[in-house]
């Protein structure tokens, strides 16, 4: 299992904009509402054959950190309905995961002109003082393993 240090981008720890995004019923959701918690900010696509992978890894970690981490889940697919198929096909528990949020960037403007996704799935480790920490691209880390719980229970401490 690699080693989120060594797989993971560093950036200069730029303070993560405070964004408001939209879920699926249209209620607005803004990242700096989850200040006090690591976020992981995570840009994905139904399509994505790396981000069908990564769900059940994001569910664990969740699941494991409950107090501690909340996941941002941002779809950049344009049909709304396939998100809602992906969901109850690859993560049918998703919903009952309360420190994971489904979100969705249909013009994708959040996800490509504030953050330059270029891929998914790519996601952004932002500190409780809402701090970008990291940025992950493609399945390249275990999000459930102990070594990257390890890693994010660090960020608690900044």
């Amino acid at each position: 299992t690699p080693a989120i240090k060594a797989a993971a981008v560093a950036t200069t720890y730029e303070a993560a904009p405070n964004v408001t995004f939209t879920d699926l019923r249209g209620k607005l959701v803004k990242l700096h509402d989850y200040r006090g918690k690591i976020v992981l900010l995570n840009f994905w696509a139904t399509w994505c054959a790396p981000c069908i992978a990564e769900f059940p890894q994001f569910i664990k970690l969740a699941q494991a950190m409950p107090e501690n981490v909340m996941i941002l889940a941002v779809s950049i697919d344009e049909d709304k309905t396939n998100i809602e198929t992906f969901m109850k096909r690859y993560v049918p528990d998703y919903a009952t995961t309360k420190n994971l949020k489904l979100l969705w960037d249909r013009d994708k403007s959040i996800s490509q002109d504030l953050f330059q996704t270029v891929r998914v799935p790519e996601t952004i480790i932002i500190t409780p003082n809402m701090m970008m920490a990291r940025k992950v691209a493609g399945l390249s880390i275990e999000w459930d393993s102990d070594e990257t719980k390890k890693y994010l229970a660090g960020l608690t401490a900044d």
